[in-house]
């Protein structure tokens, strides 16, 4: 389970970084990969990634549209 677990965090951050070049770092469609992220992070007790990327993600969310 852990290995799948690892596996899944690094598929995630491939599809965040590929998403990221495409769309900006700021796109909306990033925060739902950023949370599948975080829950897979907290899973394998890496909390201070996973407090980062929870950060990144309700930054996004704070944004106006325009910033976006």
């Amino acid at each position: 389970a852990i290995a799948d677990t690892n596996h899944a965090v690094e598929l995630y951050q491939r599809s965040i970084s590929i998403r990221e070049q495409r769309l900006g770092p700021n796109d909306l469609s990033l925060a739902g990969t950023l949370n599948r992220l975080i829950t897979a992070l907290r899973l394998l007790n890496r909390l201070p990634e996973a407090e980062a990327d929870a950060q990144r993600a309700i930054s996004m969310l704070g944004q106006p549209m325009a910033a976006r």
